[in-house]
């Protein structure tokens, strides 16, 4: 675990005397709609003197693992934080008085990570702690970034443990504090804040962060919106910030780095493709690949979810071939570097993985269309689902190949969902293999491969975040179980219908090829 760089440094405190003395009495969560006790946050009398109440606090030397943990688990999938200066600040004497709820959701996110069972058991209570101390930030919090930066962990922990109504309710509340304060338009010719601007700041980093929470937001909001067609909360048009810098360059340089070569706003998946080319001979960043994928992944399912959504509306095919077009478009434009393993670099190899997952499920979620009123068992789109078998196959060949390497570079709470909606493709493809019918059916035993890879990595995700490795490993067997009607049905629905049946899921034991439920 590499050690944090610590200096004490001056902090600014988020909370006053009075505001600390109040946090510690039983509060209404007005976020969450609920009445939570929020503990306190620092040491009692009573607490000394052995009584039932407790500081949710642990040792310092604790609080410092934590972070040291957030940083090699999380970090490379939440890249908000410049190491050092974070590092100062929790080094801080007197921190809870400074930013408790960038503390407590820290903590939260990284518990489960720690070797001390006690400081495991006290997650929940933290990331309790953390929803509470968030809700009552309102719309212009004292401190911008750090309330910002916490909401992200929240999120996170959100999706980890599959809080889904309080990730999306948090989501929506963080961007408006974003938009309020004018972290949408840092780059812009004439910000705007819709309220009083946080404080300017001559430090590069400090200006890094700022436009690195609005992109980590966007991600996340793409990420939790695709399974149900839930309407995007960043609307990227409104957008006017530059592309984040290397990870290299914001840890470790000593000076700003150049004027930042910026992207023609507003952001678009042919804007960041022509940026993308206008530089050949430079590698670009492995984040702003994943952008791009994402970029993509939420015009797809915007089109996909449209109200106006028409099989044989002539707009409604235009812009389907002009998302095809993107999609190859944006595979071509992709380095090797990016995409493959074996030409990458060892601190990209997460990056690699998680890349080549987003845009498998771009390609599933484009050319799995509904079948046509009396269609012939969906023939008119035999063509599009067998891209989309192809495109589930390569995720399964991707956790396999990174697999060789380490387990460790699938766990990541961001693939879960896409790996499930692969795998979804693959339920049918085994269980009515493509061009066969009746008792004439013989299902591909490497097809069966497939799904015992797609159920094991489950079984991991499960170790590392039990909530969402849990449901989607549920959700595959669920369908593995389905009759034949069931089955085709699901394909004739196509990815609309991606996550209809979730509320049926049942819960199932994990390990074990016993457990796996894939029929022969």
């Amino acid at each position: 675990m590499t050690p944090l760089l610590a200096a004490p440094r001056a902090f600014v405190p988020l909370l006053s005397a009075p505001e600390v003395q109040a946090l510690q009495a039983p509060t209404t969560n007005l976020l969450f709609g609920q009445g939570s006790d929020v503990g306190t946050l620092e040491p009692s009398a009573s607490n000394k003197a052995g009584t039932q109440s407790s500081n949710l606090l642990p040792a310092q030397h604790h609080i410092l693992e934590l972070v040291d943990l957030f940083f090699d688990r999380y970090h490379d999938y939440l890249p908000l934080f410049h190491r050092r200066t974070l590092a100062e600040a929790v080094s801080t004497e007197g921190l809870i008085t400074a930013s408790p709820l960038l503390l407590y959701s820290i903590m939260a996110t990284a518990a489960d990570t720690h070797p001390d069972l006690a400081i495991q058991a006290q997650r929940n209570q933290w990331f309790e702690k953390a929803k509470v101390l968030y809700a009552g930030t309102g719309h212009a919090p004292k401190q911008p970034l750090e309330t910002l930066q916490a909401a992200a962990c929240i999120l996170l922990y959100a999706l980890i443990t599959s809080e889904y109504s309080t990730a999306w309710l948090v989501l929506g509340m963080a961007w408006r504090q974003a938009v309020a304060m004018g972290f949408h338009r840092i780059d812009a010719a004439s910000p705007l804040n819709l309220t009083e601007p946080p404080p300017s700041t001559a430090d590069w980093r400090e200006l890094e962060q700022r436009r690195r929470i609005v992109w980590v937001l966007f991600m996340l909001d793409r990420s939790m919106c695709f399974p149900i067609g839930l309407a995007h909360a960043i609307d990227t048009r409104k957008l006017r910030i530059h592309l984040p810098l290397s990870e290299d360059v914001f840890q470790n340089a000593d000076q700003p780095p150049p004027s930042a070569d910026p992207v023609r706003h507003p952001p678009t998946v042919s804007t960041l493709l022509n940026h993308l080319q206008s530089r050949p001979n430079q590698a670009a960043p492995p984040t702003h690949y994943l952008l791009l994928a994402y970029l993509l992944l939420g015009t797809i399912v915007e089109h996909m979810y449209s109200p106006e959504y028409d099989l044989h509306d002539p707009a409604h095919e235009s812009e389907r071939l002009a998302l095809e077009h993107d999609l190859a478009h944006t595979r071509l434009v992709l380095p090797r570097s990016a995409t493959d393993l074996s030409a990458a670099g060892y601190a990209t190899f997460k990056h690699v993985v998680w890349l080549n997952i987003i845009m498998n499920l771009t390609t599933v979620l484009l050319f799995h269309r509904p079948s046509p009123p009396n269609a012939d068992s969906g023939d008119e789109n035999r063509g599009s689902w067998q891209l989309c078998v192809a495109a589930a196959r390569n995720t399964a060949r991707v956790i396999r190949e990174a697999s060789r390497v380490s387990t460790e570079l699938l766990i990541n709470p961001h693939v879960a969902a896409p790996i499930f909606t692969c795998g979804r493709i693959l339920v049918v493809e085994y269980l009515l293999p493509s061009g066969e019918s009746g008792a004439a059916r013989t299902r591909d035993p490497a097809l069966r491969a497939d799904l015992e890879v797609m159920l094991l990595i489950f079984d991991r995700l499960g170790e590392a975040f039990e909530g969402v490795g849990k449901k989607f490993r549920s959700g595959l067997l669920y369908h593995l179980r389905q009759e034949v009607s069931c089955v085709q049905a699901i394909k004739d629905g196509g990815s609309r219908e991606l996550l209809t049946t979730c509320g049926k899921w049942p819960a199932t034991p994990s390990g074990g090829s016993d457990a796996r439920g894939i029929p022969d």
